[in-house]
């Protein structure tokens, strides 16, 4: 018994990475992780223009996931399924938690992600009617859907509060759990 080999055309496809907040910055340092069927796992890092290319992939199903964000920023949540045809067209399906997004194919992919800038630190600023500083005022963020406060802080002599903790993707709810002494 004989089984041939079929002939393909080996398939590529690019990633671009951007700032979500400004897209004409490109981001170093992506790493995306693309794993077949099978199991066997490619994966790529974003060089200074903020590009990955895949190359020279075999006909079959893969995942693609972004693995690591670039520094200082929030990782992409979604998962894109990449399907590649003998003939050297490909076709990829973003899918998120909530939803398929965009679909592509062809010959010449390139797929656009962005990601989030994370915020360093979160400050709020307590001031009275006449914006002057206040101090002493305490205040608690909770992440919303939780009862346990996620950071607190009280205001210093300029009024400021600095919350200890780095906030990570989601809603937040901030409340002034004690008024400033006279207020």
């Amino acid at each position: 018994i004989k089984l041939p080999n079929s002939p393909y055309t080996p398939a590529n496809f690019s990633i671009k990475k951007f700032d979500e907040t400004d897209r004409t910055k490109t981001l170093r340092g992506a790493i995306f992780t693309l794993t077949s069927k099978d199991g066997k796992v490619i994966n790529r890092s974003t060089d200074e223009n903020g590009e990955i290319n895949f190359t020279e992939l075999s006909p079959g199903s893969y995942t693609l996931v972004e693995s690591k964000a670039p520094n200082g920023y929030a990782g992409s949540s979604s998962t894109w399924i990449v399907v590649v045809y003998p003939d050297g067209n490909v076709k990829i399906t973003e899918k998120s938690i909530t939803e398929i997004g965009e679909s592509y194919f062809g010959k010449q992919i390139l797929i656009k992600v962005t990601n989030r800038p994370v915020g360093n630190e979160f400050i709020v600023y307590k001031k009275d009617s006449n914006n002057k500083p206040l101090a002493g005022a305490k205040f608690t963020i909770t992440k919303q859907g939780e009862q346990t406060p996620f950071a607190t802080g009280t205001s210093d002599i300029n009024g400021v509060v600095k919350f200890p903790k780095v906030l990570t993707e989601g809603t937040y709810i901030i409340e002034e759990t004690e008024a400033p002494a006279g207020y």
